[in-house]
């Protein structure tokens, strides 16, 4: 049951927060600027929270050369994820591409938007699938548009 949640809420969505808005405001445009290690503090999938136990399940969440892993813990089991970010600074909002490198959506890209103020990157993605719903146009999450938003923070 917590993978298949997890699954869900990586496949289709994310948010991360980095600290420090003065180092957001000198790297909102650079890719890299997204680079570092974060815990997750929130998550929603279709305008619902994300359950208590998957948010204590996921261990931590890398960002590194446009590759995004999340680790995560059930019991003694460790497992990691892994994505692909494609990053589009120049469009308002900025919009992105996650594409898992695992599991049933390996190779599928879910179009998504970010925003990186105040030290905080939100990161929103459409649902995924053979036909993926189109790219948020803002951070909201409904049972309707089906959009996945995680919040991380900056260890």
């Amino acid at each position: 049951m917590l993978r298949t949640l997890f699954a869900a809420l990586f496949l289709a969505g994310a948010t991360l927060a980095l600290g420090g808005a003065r180092a957001d405001e000198k790297k909102a445009d650079d890719p890299k600027a997204l680079d570092g290690e974060y815990t997750l503090t929130a998550g929603l999938k279709g305008g619902q929270p994300a359950p208590e136990q998957f948010l204590k399940a996921v261990q931590g969440v890398t960002i590194k050369d446009s590759v995004m892993t999340i680790k995560i813990k059930e019991g003694d089991k460790e497992d990691s994820k892994m994505a692909k970010l494609k990053l589009d600074p120049s469009k308002k909002p900025a919009e992105l591409e996650l594409i898992p490198q695992d599991g049933p959506e390996k190779g599928k890209a879910m179009p998504g938007i970010y925003s990186l103020e105040k030290g905080e990157l939100k990161l929103a993605f459409a649902e995924s699938g053979p036909q993926p719903g189109p790219r948020p146009k803002d951070f909201t999450s409904t049972a309707e548009n089906k959009v996945t938003i995680l919040t991380l923070k900056k260890k």
